[in-house]
C-alpha cells in the first residue's frame, strides 16, 4: 500500500513539470546573460527574479480554489513575493535590505510548515551549526551584519527545521514525495546562503554566483512543489466547482412568503 501511495505521489508530481519550464527556461537565460555583464542594472534584476516569479505563476495555476480551500500555498505564496524582493536588492547591492526580504521569506515559510510534528531534535542539531558557522563569521562583520546576520540564521535555521519535521506529518492535502522535496529544498537554501555569507565576510570562493544560484533555486523549487495539491484536494475542488450556486430567486419567493404570512 506505501510503495502504491508512494507511485500515485511520483505521478502527481510527474504530471506538473510541463507546467515548470518557464522555471527551467528563465534560470537557462540568467545563467547565460550574468556571464556577459555585472549586477546592479534593471534587466539584470528581472532575470534574476523571472524564475521566482514563475514558480508563484506555477502556485497560481492551480487555481484560486486551490487557494481558498488551503491556506499553505497561500503562505508559500507570499514567501516567493518577498524572496523576489530580496532577489532585487541583493542585485543592486543592497545586502542588509535584500537579507531583511530574505528574513520576511523564511517567517512566511515558517508560517505556513507549522510546528507539528514538533521533532526537537532536528531544531536542536540546525542550531548548533548555525551558531558555529555563525561564531566564525562574527569578527568580520560589520556592525549592522554583527545583529543582523544571527537574526537571519534563527530564521533560516527554524525555516529548515520546520521543512523537515513536516516529512513526518500526516496530512491529506500534501504528498508525502512534496514534503520530502521541500525538506531538501529548506537544506539548499540553508547552504546558498551559507555560501553567501562565507564569500562576503570570510574568504573569496571561486565560481560562487553559480552554486549560490543553482542551489538557491532548486531550494525553492522543492518549496513551491510542496504547493502540489494530492488527488484527495483535487476532488475537494472538483466537488466545490460542481456545487450549483444557491437558489436565491426561491429563498426571496420564501421570505416575500413568510413576510404576508406575518403581516
Amino acid at each position: 500500500m506505501k510503495r502504491k501511495n508512494r507511485f500515485s505521489d511520483y505521478q502527481q508530481v510527474k504530471q506538473s513539470w510541463h507546467r515548470l519550464i518557464p522555471f527551467a527556461a528563465s534560470i537557462v537565460v540568467y545563467s547565460v546573460l550574468v556571464q556577459f555583464t555585472k549586477s546592479g542594472l534593471w534587466w539584470t534584476a528581472v532575470c534574476k527574479c523571472a524564475p521566482i516569479v514563475s514558480l508563484q505563476l506555477y502556485v497560481l495555476f492551480f487555481g484560486f480554489q486551490h487557494i481558498k480551500l488551503n491556506t499553505y500555498p497561500r503562505k508559500i505564496l507570499l514567501g516567493l513575493f518577498f524572496s523576489c524582493i530580496g532577489d532585487a536588492l541583493l542585485d543592486f547591492d543592497l545586502f542588509e535590505f535584500g537579507v531583511g526580504g530574505f528574513l520576511l521569506a523564511q517567517l512566511c515559510y515558517i508560517w505556513a510548515f507549522g510546528w507539528q510534528p514538533f521533532m526537537w531534535w532536528i531544531g536542536v542539531l540546525l542550531y548548533v551549526c548555525a551558531a558555529a558557522l555563525t561564531g566564525v563569521l562574527l569578527k568580520h562583520l560589520d556592525q549592522i551584519s554583527l545583529y543582523g546576520l544571527p537574526i537571519y540564521a534563527l530564521a533560516l535555521s527554524t525555516m529548515s527545521w520546520r521543512a523537515l519535521a513536516r516529512i513526518r506529518k500526516i496530512d491529506e492535502r500534501s504528498l508525502l514525495l512534496t514534503r520530502i522535496l521541500c525538506g531538501i529544498g529548506s537544506v539548499l537554501f540553508v547552504i546558498s546562503d551559507s555560501i553567501i555569507a562565507f564569500n562576503k565576510f570570510y574568504v573569496t570562493i571561486p565560481n560562487s554566483g553559480y552554486y549560490i544560484m543553482i542551489t538557491y533555486y532548486i531550494a525553492q523549487l522543492g518549496i513551491t512543489l510542496s504547493t502540489l495539491p494530492s488527488p484527495g484536494q483535487d476532488a475537494k475542488m472538483l466537488i466545490c466547482d460542481a456545487q450549483p450556486p444557491e437558489n436565491t430567486e426561491s429563498d426571496g419567493r420564501f421570505v416575500a412568503k413568510s413576510s404576508r404570512l406575518t403581516d
